[in-house]
């Protein structure tokens, strides 16, 4: 009985060990951002991604190294202090840090016409990584771009000459483990990473916990996230399209044509335009992940640069010259970057904004972050798992919990699009329940609204 003992305890020591505490803290609660920093960090290449087309979850080769946590300590998953952003400020009913630390905000876009042509928003982006290649400021950038061996899906890519970067230029809408081709880079050359907010907090904890791995990682620029959604969702979207199979694809793009753009089909007899982004944000509802759901940081508020769509400045957009990149420069390294960039001519455009939208768009994300905070605070309540922001959680009851979860589950970021959008997805997917769900929440609200108003006038 004791040498029974001894084995069960000895086998519940090494799962809490190494990839098994991974594997118990992260992935089994549904914590995973997928950002590929614990096949970066491990020091026995012993994780990868077996499948990248589903879950796409990082597994054991079965060569870890016994009292090893590496990948553990270094996962964004379970552990994202945001403590210094959530501080609750002067005035501010509810904490929150909305755009984050910041220096300067501008509108940008690139130079060059055929950049801005291909580009989701403006190709500041990319126009600003050119610039570093093209000058010596890099040698190479890490970002995701099409599978070369695949058209339908997205890869991690190192570009080192402007023609390679221009083939990554616009959004890609896939779970990708960025961080994971950190293990790729020549330590010898400097690199720029192009990355969401999860990826750029995985690649800032693995500048502590193994400085060398990452110290050709020399600028860092972070991009605006709503959420990213499993492969599936692209493959739903490439069933709608005409044509017989994917055989004849050369190229998938989420963001085509003029702003804001549409899922384009491009074959080699032309292109079919899929869905509208309108239309294409109620993909997000059904093919999120969990930690999306749950995530503080919609900003990489951790970068040098962060780049955003133009959605809060379109007021001073002309209808015909809406491409452009919101660009949020955060450390003295990206302000010296774009003014060094602007000062050249040839690579960036820049616009200044109003002092007035600017403040909107903080609030805006402000409250979008404190939804997220309720969010975490009643899976906490209700005893689910949820990441530890470190920083304190809202107190609410059990009822109000409930009624939380069930809508996140059901509405997540619905409101971010419209009723039209909402129709065209429960036509495709047969989901009139929660169309007629979503119809009574709006009515409830908008006698909300009017009760407030009268209240208000009397």
């Amino acid at each position: 009985m004791h040498k029974v003992l001894m084995v069960m305890k000895s086998k519940t020591e090494k799962e809490d060990r190494g990839f098994g505490l991974l594997q118990k803290e992260v992935i089994d609660p549904d914590l995973c951002c997928r950002c590929g920093t614990c096949v970066a960090v491990c020091p026995e290449d012993n994780i990868h991604f077996p499948d990248p087309t589903g879950k796409c979850l990082p597994a054991d080769k079965g060569t870890c190294r016994d009292g090893c946590a590496l990948c553990s300590r270094a996962c964004p998953g379970a552990d994202s202090d945001m403590s210094r952003f959530c501080e609750q400020a002067p005035g501010d009913r509810d904490p929150g840090f909305g755009l984050g630390p910041y220096r300067e905000i501008c509108l940008l876009k690139a130079a060059d016409p055929a950049i801005r042509a291909k580009s989701t928003s403006g190709g500041a982006v990319t126009a600003l990584l050119t610039y570093c290649l093209e000058h010596r400021i890099v040698d190479g950038v890490l970002s995701v771009g099409p599978d070369p061996g695949d058209p339908r899906r997205s890869a991690a890519r190192i570009s080192h000459s402007a023609e390679e970067l221009l083939q990554c230029i616009q959004s890609r809408y896939c779970v990708v483990p960025l961080n994971a081709a950190l293990r790729q880079l020549n330590p010898d050359k400097k690199y720029a990473m192009a990355g969401l907010p999860c990826q750029v907090e995985g690649l800032m904890k693995l500048r502590k916990r193994s400085p060398v791995l990452v110290e050709n990682v020399s600028l860092v620029l972070g991009l605006f996230c709503h959420s990213t959604m499993y492969f599936e969702a692209t493959e739903r979207l490439l069933e709608s399209a005409a044509g017989n199979g994917h055989t004849r694809l050369s190229a998938v793009k989420y963001r085509d044509g003029d702003f804001p753009g549409h899922f384009t089909v491009h074959r080699e007899n032309g292109s079919e335009k899929i869905a509208h982004l309108d239309q294409l944000m109620v993909y997000f509802d059904f093919f999120s992940l969990n930690r999306c759901r749950l995530c503080m940081d919609h900003v990489a508020a951790l970068a040098d640069i962060s780049f955003a769509d133009p959605f809060p400045f379109l007021r001073e957009l002309a209808e015909n010259d809406r491409k452009w990149t919101a660009v949020v420069a955060r450390t003295e390294k990206g302000s010296s970057l774009l003014e060094a960039a602007l000062a050249d001519g040839e690579y960036l455009t820049r616009r200044e904004v109003r002092d007035n939208h600017v403040r909107d768009w903080d609030r805006g994300l402000h409250s979008k972050q404190w939804m997220h905070l309720l969010q975490v605070a009643s899976d906490r309540r209700l005893g689910l798992a949820v990441p530890d922001f470190h920083a304190p959680l809202p107190p609410i009851g059990l009822i109000k919990a409930l009624i939380n979860a069930a809508k996140a589950r059901v509405f997540f970021n619905i409101t971010l699009g419209s009723v039209e959008m909402l129709k065209n997805a429960m036509c495709r997917d047969s989901r009139m329940k929660t169309l007629k769900q979503f119809r009574r929440w709006r009515r409830k609200r908008n006698r909300c609204r009017v009760n407030n108003i009268e209240g208000g006038a009397g």
